[in-house]
């Protein structure tokens, strides 16, 4: 959670550390810097589901349409 607030926050100083997202630039309006904020974003909210104990609600909710016909 930690991580993901810091990467949102320091987006520039990890697109320093970590380079540019070829991806990003071409895709995103915001470029890498974007794409470093919303990674950040997703990881800060996966780290508070983990912390809440809600990720394994949300994974199922989630996976169990896509294996509803295999049982």
């Amino acid at each position: 959670m930690l991580f993901g607030a810091l990467m949102v926050i320091k987006a520039r100083s990890m697109q320093g550390i970590f380079g540019k997202v070829n991806w990003a630039e071409a895709n995103l309006r915001g470029g890498t810097t974007s794409f470093y904020k919303m990674l950040g974003i997703v990881i800060a909210v996966v780290g508070i589901l983990i912390a809440t104990s809600l990720i394994q609600s949300v994974v199922l909710k989630l996976l169990t349409p896509l294996f509803k016909g295999l049982g």
